[in-house]
């Protein structure tokens, strides 16, 4: 990858430090929002924070094929605007209703999660014309990427120390200011992308757009085994980290570590491994599940250090697939039909991550946390060994 291109390129720095300050404000905003409605909810916070990711999934192909017929960057302009606008209000809203009322509080995540998914596919779907070159367009998908790794270990990091200045529901004004800088770098930048829709995006109905992106799909077998192995692999994942590692720990303390060790595995996988995956091709995304699940194994062994190192390790194979699947559909397929399929990769990993969720309260009430974890990672290494055996063939295939 070329990132010394990437970083000569003063839009794409702009807009790689944008949102990065919008992924951290996100963070924030996440922490606030959860933290607040278990104030007031308890143990069923979660249909909050299930709401956003049930509209994610019911809106996200709309939202694709939204991003693909309009201006992209006035798309994602109005989606920052307009969550800027939500999210700034919040803390008025709670003050003026007090803080029993949690109405606002849904309303503004569904309404922010829906639009997320405009402005999502339209970035993807910008990110070839900005970058212009292949090499550097693997390392903006790896920095863009790494934006939202690093502002998983830095928001929770920071918490403590802003909340010696600040009350919790004003992280949500951060969060809104983040999305004007967002906002604002996109019109400083405008110049760079094109001044009219892409050639072919016709006027016809959305429900014809979205099968057109599924025809396509169906036609390119090695992503679409690519995206079913990321739903399996999202199953797993689901339960084994987001449930499972909660469960193992001892304190919010060791599971903060936990989390630190899988931010850093993670970004040092984009940093080391995110070049050499785009000439190996789509057997780096079977063989990076394989030390996914290898992780996960060595995290279920018992003591936080191992479960550290396990957690690491197993952050080290998990970037490699996105990375792939997002160069494959940035220049596998015509430009106007980006924004629908990465609609549909996410709704291939929101569905897998969804099923893992559920299936993980009956899970760890028949096994142990650790025994739970580890068939997550036979899942997982058994999901990498089929990709590399089914797709010994497919293989072939030119890759983007």
């Amino acid at each position: 990858m070329n990132y010394l291109a990437f970083f000569r390129t003063p839009h794409l720095v702009w807009l790689w430090l944008s949102q990065f300050l919008s992924a951290f404000g996100d963070q924030l905003y996440l922490i606030a929002i959860t933290w607040l409605a278990v104030q007031q909810m308890g143990s069923s916070a979660g249909l909050l924070t299930g709401a956003g990711t049930v509209t994610a999934l019911l809106l996200g192909l709309f939202g694709g094929a939204y991003a693909d017929r309009f201006d992209r960057r006035k798309t994602m302009i109005v989606s920052d605007l307009l969550r800027a606008l939500l999210v700034g209000l919040l803390p008025l809203s709670w003050y003026w209703f007090g803080d029993g009322t949690l109405w606002p509080l849904m309303l503004a995540h569904v309404l922010v999660a829906a639009l997320g998914t405009l402005f999502q596919p339209a970035l993807q779907a910008s990110l070839p014309v900005l970058c212009r070159e292949q090499s550097v367009l693997y390392a903006a998908n790896a920095l863009i990427d790494s934006t939202h790794r690093f502002a998983r270990i830095l928001g929770p990091g920071l918490t403590g120390l802003l909340l010696l200045w600040l009350a919790l529901p004003d992280f949500f004004l951060l969060d809104a200011m983040t999305y004007l800088v967002s906002g604002a770098v996109l019109l400083l930048i405008g110049k760079e992308f094109p001044s009219r829709p892409p050639k072919g995006a016709a006027p016809k109905r959305i429900g014809h757009d979205i099968r057109t992106a599924w025809h396509l799909l169906l036609q390119d077998k090695l992503l679409l085994l690519a995206l079913s192995s990321l739903a399996v692999v999202n199953v797993a994942w689901g339960a084994a980290f987001m449930i499972g590692a909660p469960l193992l720990s001892d304190s919010a303390s060791d599971y903060g570590l936990i989390v630190a060790a899988y931010g850093i595995g993670n970004v040092l996988s984009l940093l080391v491994t995110g070049g050499l995956a785009a000439k190996v091709g789509f057997r780096a995304m079977f063989l990076g599940q394989l030390i996914l699940g290898a992780g996960f194994a060595v995290m279920g062994i018992g003591s936080l250090q191992i479960a550290m190192l396990g957690a690491a390790i197993a952050a080290f194979g998990s970037p490699i697939g996105d990375l792939l699947i997002l160069g494959r559909i940035q220049t596998g397929f015509p430009p106007e039909h980006v924004g629908k399929l990465y609609s549909i990769r996410q709704l291939f990993a929101g569905a897998g991550l969804a099923v893992g969720l559920l299936l993980a309260a009956p899970l760890y009430q028949l096994v142990t946390p650790s025994t739970g974890i580890l068939l997550c990672a036979l899942l997982i290494v058994a999901s990498g060994l089929y990709g590399l055996s089914k797709g010994s063939v497919l293989f072939s295939t030119r890759q983007p």
